[in-house]
């Protein structure tokens, strides 16, 4: 069985320093980041937060976060086998990966 190791960031309002978040999950190259992260949540990490619900084609941007250095829409973008994942801090962050974009 393969792994992915993802590293994501944790933060509570801008004014916390950010910290990270490990994890190893299973790689599925046909699993979007949201999906994993949704794993994550429900298997592992109840205090995760993110975005949840947006609506899975890549069209509304609710999802939108920083993978891997690029801005990516988590529901559309294929799990790889090194991750970071980070909010768009430019809207300000209010919790993880939820950034502040209403």
């Amino acid at each position: 069985m393969r792994y992915s190791k993802v590293k994501i960031a944790r933060q509570y309002k801008d004014e916390v320093e950010k910290t990270y978040s490990q994890y190893e999950v299973e790689y599925d190259p046909n699993k979007s980041v949201l999906q994993m992260l949704r794993e994550i949540f429900a298997e592992e990490d109840r205090s995760l937060s993110f975005r949840r619900y947006c609506c899975n084609r890549g069209v509304c941007g609710s999802c939108t976060m920083i993978i891997n250095g690029k801005v990516k829409r988590a529901c559309v973008t294929s799990m790889s086998d090194e991750m970071t994942i980070e909010p768009l801090e430019k809207y300000g962050v209010i919790k993880d990966l939820v950034a502040n974009i209403d």
